[in-house]
């Protein structure tokens, strides 16, 4: 529940500090004094959009700090414990501050560790519920309906059920839609790929055939010049008159000779004998390679293979050089593709499946929804009779549409009224008036609160248009769902404020130039002097504090605030 408010410099109010405890807390104030300024204010502590006219004039920092005690197996505690930001001293206690600066943005503490606005929103959803004056028009919204239905039936695990289930067949059918757009690509590639494939292999191709190729054209191209330039060699050697075999030799006896007389030219004449040696096997090998005669044939065959690799590598707009790694590459893909397509019948089997298991839940949470709208409704009529709606008839439609596949199921809600005898029942918006709307709202408001099992409600002036012997109804409820859950109230009502445990007035006075607001818990007769003045009585003669001394005493002891309003 909310333990404490403290606010500085927001609004009209300099400083303010507010000690909350559980049960009814209303609170009254003349108009203008600023009754909904403490709400406001709580707002920001739960993610509400900031603006820089929301800080007192003269100065330059807001800040807005609301405390909260929680118990430990609550999902406020679970989702602190989470995210590691339990105060390790006080693990129950939350405080959560909210600074505006008038330069730069604002800034989100949970206990004073720095947060984000979407923290201040995911973890106040479990601390506070909020109805606020615009609540009525809300109810014309069928997602709203629904929203309050389930809020009603209380069946959160159900409902966590279907979001997780149809979470699972949406995206198995995401990956059933991928699979079909895959295999439909598949094809496509596969053709492509197995075309190719054909092509390249009709070639035969050997790797580093085409290097093998170039070499050989090169020879065949040039065989003339190469048989002219290989016989200037021969003759060179060993043919021509001063041949170097011939020179060679001459050379060598002349050493032999030499070293005869003198054994240092012996090292000479082994060297020149190897170079005998050695010319005389060029010699042979030379020859040899003049026997190879140019063929036809060859050539042909050289530059048919090579237009092949050309006109193939042109196609594939790679080098010739690179065909037949390409053509490697192409059978990897194929092996690679022809892997990696999964089993359609194994898909279609899951998405099958998934969409059973949601149906199956939808159905569930949909019965629920029936038999919870057929006792809401009910008791809906009940209050509507108590707030001056006697002959009203008020229904709620719970259409299933197996068709329809949403996380919220597949419901369809309508909220219907028949505000006179004799006539058709039809939906709100058709038929129900300001003042009707406002009634039927409060009403659901009322009952869908009292399944609220944490955290605070606020009323804020939800009761407006409401008077007389309705508003002590209204009051009377209020106090009943006290019982369950911390309530605080914005009120203009007496009848409503007389019910409270606890009892606020807002007060504004002006201080030389400035105005000021302030909050204090009212004591008996301070309650008392504050129904007075709400009933209307200006003078506060001693009728009009008898007046109210009655209403108080008659509100804290009405028998009726035993009852269970969810019964």
């Amino acid at each position: 529940m909310l333990t404490g408010l403290n606010i500085n410099n927001f609004a009209i109010i300099k400083q303010l500090n507010i000690d909350l405890d559980n049960g009814m807390n209303v609170i009254t104030g003349e108009t203008g004094a600023g009754k909904s300024i403490a709400i406001d204010a709580l707002s920001l502590c739960m993610g509400y959009r900031s603006d820089v006219g929301m800080i007192r004039n003269g100065s330059n920092q807001a800040q807005v700090s609301a405390s909260f005690s929680i118990d430990k197996d609550s999902i406020a505690y679970a989702w602190l414990e989470e995210k590691s930001l339990l105060d390790q001293e006080q693990p129950t206690e939350v405080i959560i501050r909210r600074l505006i600066n008038i330069s730069g943005p604002s800034k989100a503490y949970i206990n004073e560790h720095p947060v984000s606005i979407s923290f201040l929103k995911e973890l106040t959803q479990y601390l506070v519920h909020l109805h606020g004056q615009h609540a009525p028009q809300l109810l014309l919204k069928t997602s709203y309906q629904l929203v309050l239905v389930d809020r009603f039936i209380h069946e959160k695990e159900l409902q966590l059920q279907v979001q997780k289930s149809y979470k699972q067949y949406a995206q198995l059918q995401k990956d059933y839609q991928e699979f079909l757009n895959k295999k439909e690509n598949f094809q496509t590639t596969k053709l492509l790929l197995e075309y190719k494939y054909r092509e390249l292999k009709d070639l035969n191709l050997l790797e580093d055939e085409y290097e093998a190729l170039e070499e050989e054209f090169k020879i065949l191209s040039n065989q003339a010049h190469i048989k002219e330039l290989n016989q200037q060699i021969v003759d060179l050697l060993s043919e021509g008159t001063y041949n170097v075999n011939h020179l060679l030799t001459r050379a060598a006896n002349n050493a032999h000779r030499l070293s005869e007389y003198d054994k240092n030219y012996l090292n000479l004449a082994t060297m020149l004998d190897e170079a005998l040696i050695n010319i005389q096997e060029s010699v042979v090998e030379a020859q040899g390679l003049s026997g190879f005669e140019f063929a036809q044939e060859d050539m042909k065959r050289v530059e048919e293979r090579m237009h092949a690799y050309n006109t193939m590598a042109k196609k594939n707009n790679i080098l010739p050089e690179q065909l037949y790694a390409f053509f490697i590459d192409i059978q990897e893909q194929l092996k690679s593709l022809n892997s990696s397509i999964g089993d359609q019948d194994e898909l279609e089997q899951a998405v099958a499946h998934a969409r059973q298991d949601y149906m199956q839940k939808a159905k569930l949470l949909s019965d629920a929804r029936r038999q919870g709208a057929q006792k809401l409704s009910s008791k809906v009529e009940e209050i509507m009779k108590d707030l001056n709606m006697k002959d009203a008839q008020f229904y709620i439609d719970i259409i299933y549409d197996p068709n329809l596949f949403s996380e919220s199921g597949s419901d369809q809600v309508r909220f219907m009224l028949n505000s006179n005898l004799g006539q058709q029942a039809q939906e709100l918006h058709k038929v129900a008036s300001g003042g009707e709307l406002s009634r039927i709202a409060l009403a659901i408001q009322l009952l869908t609160a009292s399944h609220l099992d944490n955290g605070t409600l606020i009323f804020d002036e939800v009761d407006v248009g409401i008077s007389g012997k309705t508003a002590t109804v209204v009051g009377r409820i209020i106090r009943q769902l006290s019982k369950r859950i911390q309530v605080i109230s914005v009120t203009h009502l007496a009848q409503v404020a007389a019910y409270a445990s606890y009892h606020f007035q807002v007060e504004k006075w002006k201080e030389g130039n400035e105005v000021n607001t302030r909050m204090r818990l009212l004591d008996h007769k301070g309650r008392v002097m504050a129904l007075a003045s709400l009933i209307g009585h200006e003078d506060l003669s001693p009728q009009a504090i008898e007046n109210a001394e009655f209403l108080l005493e008659q509100s804290q002891n009405d028998p009726n605030l035993d009852y269970d309003l969810v019964q």
